[in-house]
């Protein structure tokens, strides 16, 4: 089914129960599928989705240039690249969803 793109927002996301299309914003839907595409492949080592996701997580790790787990860092996306997994952190961080994980971005720094 398709709507003219120029139905109001608020008639094509309200649910259908009150006469609307149901559709989620633009944003969630693809923030639901980032998500899932994370969960469903960031465990299993052996994929190759697997892999992509280590190595974009750590391209990002290393050009945020803080240490920790990147799901955790504050909004650092004046530092790093637009990429899917930058506008999935700002999301995630908008709309207070938390994932962890074993990876840990850059050692600190030793003073001495």
């Amino acid at each position: 089914m398709g709507i003219v793109r120029t139905t109001p927002s608020i008639i094509a996301m309200a649910p259908s129960s009150f006469g609307g299309f149901g559709i989620l914003s633009f944003e969630i839907q693809q923030l639901i599928n980032h998500l899932n595409l994370i969960i469903l492949h960031g465990p299993d080592t052996s994929s190759m989705t697997h892999q992509l996701l280590r190595v974009t997580i750590e391209s990002y790790a290393l050009e945020a240039g803080l240490p920790g787990d990147p799901a955790k860092l504050p909004g650092v996306s004046y530092t790093t690249k637009k990429c899917w997994i930058t506008q999935t952190l700002y999301y995630m961080e908008k709309y207070n969803i938390s994932l962890s994980s074993d990876f840990q971005g850059l050692s600190p720094a030793m003073v001495s």
